[in-house]
């Protein structure tokens, strides 16, 4: 399995926000998408997932999605996971297979339900009702749905934002278990450059709606990109497994 994406575009009204966009991504992979405010992350992450119009074509399974197929095969988590509930924290995960759900839930399920929140340390919570966690738990119970609904894609917008270092790494590498596991495609918008550069399997990075470059992070962070892209001189040393450590050094 692998998701081709040809030639997308996203206008809104008479702004380009999306140019021309080519990726592709194997099964099992994990891809980090960067660039700086502004340069239409969410807005690609969006299309790809059917809840913004394009044009072009997303491919996957050798078929070309249509807009009730990307919805159906594709999960997206965005940044602003929106207002609280009163539903419970398992009651939440459990949306995730909406369609399989009937006027009670097998005990199979929730026992699977239960091993989503447990993998991200929140397991104690699932009685509790979602507005009664706060926002970093909230954000994790979300990707436990989004884990628990087990899409062919995932499609996640900055799902470290609001967790502690722990909670980040948690996250990150729950998803990188999960796509090996399961031949899910990943795919995630980070700000954090040395954070994504030690989970991406390619990094593909954004500037002013079109792709600037894509491939490994050590050939994609590099410093001549970085002025060029984001605006800043940084320095890079390299650790574990040869990944690139980003130092911003100042505003260029």
């Amino acid at each position: 399995m692998t998701l081709h994406v040809k030639d997308l575009e996203v206008s809104l009204g008479d702004t380009s926000i999306v140019k021309h966009a080519s990726l592709s991504c194997a099964a099992g992979q994990f891809a980090m998408l960067i660039g700086p405010n502004g340069a239409g992350k969410s807005t690609l992450l969006k299309a790809l997932s059917g809840l913004l119009p394009s044009s072009g074509q997303v491919i996957l399974k050798d078929a070309t999605l249509e807009k009730t197929q990307r919805q159906q095969l594709i999960a997206y988590m965005p940044q602003d996971i929106g207002p609280t509930s009163s539903l419970t924290v398992l009651e939440v995960v459990l949306l995730g297979r909406l369609r399989s759900l009937g006027l009670s839930v097998p005990g199979a399920m929730a026992d699977a339900a239960q091993a989503a929140l447990a993998q991200f340390g929140i397991g104690a919570l699932q009685g509790r009702t979602l507005d009664a966690v706060s926002g970093g738990q909230r954000q994790l119970v979300y990707l436990a749905q989004a884990l628990f609904r087990q899409p062919d894609v995932l499609l996640l917008d900055e799902p470290t934002a609001a967790l502690d270092l722990r909670h980040q790494l948690v996250v990150l590498e729950a998803v990188r278990q999960h796509c090996e596991t399961h031949g899910t495609i990943a795919i995630a918008a980070m700000h954090d450059l040395t954070l994504a550069a030690q989970f991406a399997d390619q990094m593909i990075c954004l500037s002013q709606g079109r792709i600037e470059a894509k491939g490994l992070p050590e050939s994609v962070l590099t410093a001549d990109r970085l002025q060029r892209v984001y605006g800043v001189e940084a320095a890079i040393t390299y650790g574990a497994r040869g990944r690139p450590n980003i130092t911003p050094l100042r505003a260029s």
